[in-house]
C-alpha cells in the first residue's frame, strides 16, 4: 500500500472513542459471522451452538448501548432478517467511527433500532426457539469457562466433548428455509 495513502487515513481515523466502541463492533462481526455458520450448520446440535452464538453477540450490543428494552412483535422494518443484520453492521460501523460526546445518544439511538429490528427479526423466524438456544449457549459457556468469567486459554483450548454435551440437551429444528432467510 502507498506509505502516504496510509499515514494519511490513519491521520482521519477518529481515535477518541468511548471504550464500549470496540466492543459494539467486536460483537456485530460476531453476529454476521455465527449467522454465517449457522446457515452451514451440519446437525441440529450444530445449527444451535451457532444460533446461540449469534443471540450472545446480540447480547452484548445490547448490553453495550445500556440494555434497552427489545421488541419482539412486528414487522422487520429493513424488510428481510438479512437486512436487518446489515443495517446493525452499519449503525455499529458508523457508532464506532462518527462518535463524539456530542453525538453518543443519536449514534446510540440508531444502533438500538437496529438491534430492535434485528430481534424481531430473529423472534419472528425462530421463535419458540430463541430461548433454548440462549439456554443451550449459556450450557455451553459454563462448560467452557467454568463460570461466567471469559479466559483466554480456555477459548482456544477447549474440551470439545465437554462442550457438545452441554448442547445436547434438548434438540433445535434448524430447518433449511430458515436458514435461507439468514445472511
Amino acid at each position: 500500500m502507498n506509505t502516504q495513502f496510509a499515514d494519511k487515513c490513519n491521520a482521519r481515523w477518529n481515535r477518541n472513542l468511548p471504550p464500549h466502541a470496540a466492543s459494539i463492533l467486536h460483537a456485530t462481526t460476531g453476529i454476521l459471522l455465527e449467522l454465517r455458520e449457522f446457515r452451514k450448520a451440519y446437525t441440529e446440535v450444530n445449527g444451535r451452538e451457532e444460533f446461540g452464538d449469534t443471540l450472545f453477540f446480540a447480547d452484548i450490543v445490547g448490553h453495550d448501548i445500556g440494555r434497552p428494552e427489545l421488541d419482539t412483535a412486528g414487522e422487520v422494518t429493513a424488510g428481510s432478517l438479512e437486512e436487518a443484520v446489515v443495517e446493525l453492521a452499519e449503525q455499529a460501523k458508523r457508532y464506532a467511527v462518527y462518535w463524539t460526546p456530542e453525538k453518543d445518544a443519536h449514534l446510540k439511538k440508531c444502533v438500538t433500532e437496529a438491534l430492535a429490528d434485528l430481534n424481531r427479526g430473529l423472534h419472528r423466524h425462530f421463535g419458540d426457539q430463541v430461548e433454548p438456544a440462549m439456554e443451550a449457549n449459556d450450557r455451553k459457556l459454563t462448560a467452557r469457562y467454568g463460570g461466567a468469567t471469559f479466559v483466554a486459554e480456555k477459548a482456544t483450548e477447549r474440551d470439545l466433548d465437554k462442550e457438545m454435551a452441554a448442547l445436547t440437551v434438548g434438540v433445535m429444528n434448524v430447518s433449511s428455509e430458515s436458514k435461507n432467510v439468514l445472511p
